[in-house]
């Protein structure tokens, strides 16, 4: 467990709390073609199932790195987009895209609160995803998730939108780019935010029906409603980083009850 991570998330000064206020709260303010966040949570904690402070040296068997690199580092997890280029193929070798570090947990959910500190210290890029390979309607079993940028937290439906395979196979027809980005378009959610490198941050999310929120440091930033959210089984949950590098500490999961119904 990172003691300044602690420090810094669970007991700020009332300068360090107005700062964040100044930083945040404004930016969620600009998205204006979105709706405002909800200020209160969209779901109750119930059951803690997993918790985890990278106290040992070595990951556990419930984590599984999908795509590298990870490795714990002085009591957090080190992550790093090893595979940061794309190659085509050549003889026996098979082409490889660029992609984003992936670190999977066996942990299944349904309505959830997923927190976690992050920190980018020369990450493009940290997100928290939903799988459920058993899924045949969208790539990967890709569920929906959430991406944090220093700048902007956007949320996808993964399901219903850019992993669905109907619309992944409009991509083939020129003819039907302007369908495929209207749908897309539908499946998202944008809103500014002002992070900055080498900081701690407490990020929640939390999970309820077809309604994704997220907060920042307690504060809500970002808040999303789709019917791909409301995938009845999330069999597992992923962490990302783009780039280089992304700190992970303190990854808490609570199974949830949802405050509300689904929306319209």
């Amino acid at each position: 467990m990172s003691n300044r991570a602690v420090s810094f998330c669970c007991s700020r000064t009332r300068f360090g709390l107005a700062l964040a206020l100044w930083t945040l709260v404004p930016a969620v303010g600009l998205a204006c073609d979105q709706p405002m966040v909800q200020a209160g949570p969209v779901a109750i904690k119930r059951e803690l199932v997993f918790t985890e402070d990278f106290s040992a040296d070595v990951l556990g068997q419930i984590w599984q790195v999908a795509i590298p690199a990870f490795e714990v580092k002085a009591g957090v997890l080190v992550g790093i987009q090893a595979r940061d280029k794309s190659t085509t193929a050549a003889g026996d070798r098979p082409e490889i895209r660029a992609h984003p570090a992936v670190i999977l947990l066996d942990v299944p959910t349904r309505d959830s609160v997923v927190e976690a500190k992050i920190r980018f210290e020369g990450a493009s890029m940290m997100d928290v995803q939903f799988e459920d390979r058993t899924c045949a309607e969208a790539r990967n079993g890709h569920i929906s998730r959430v991406q944090i940028y220093l700048d902007r937290v956007v949320i996808f439906d993964d399901r219903d939108g850019w992993m669905n395979n109907r619309i992944l196979a409009l991509s083939q027809d020129p003819t039907k780019r302007d369908e495929r980005s209207r749908l897309l378009a539908a499946r998202r959610a944008v809103y500014p935010v002002k992070l900055v490198e080498a900081r701690w941050y407490c990020l929640a999310v939390e999970t309820a029906v077809d309604l994704m929120r997220i907060t920042i440091d307690g504060l809500p930033v970002a808040q999303f409603r789709s019917s791909g959210i409301a995938h009845a089984r999330k069999a597992r949950i992923g962490f990302s980083v783009a780039g280089k590098t992304g700190l992970l500490d303190d990854v808490r999961v609570w199974r949830a009850e949802p405050l509300s119904g689904p929306g319209p």
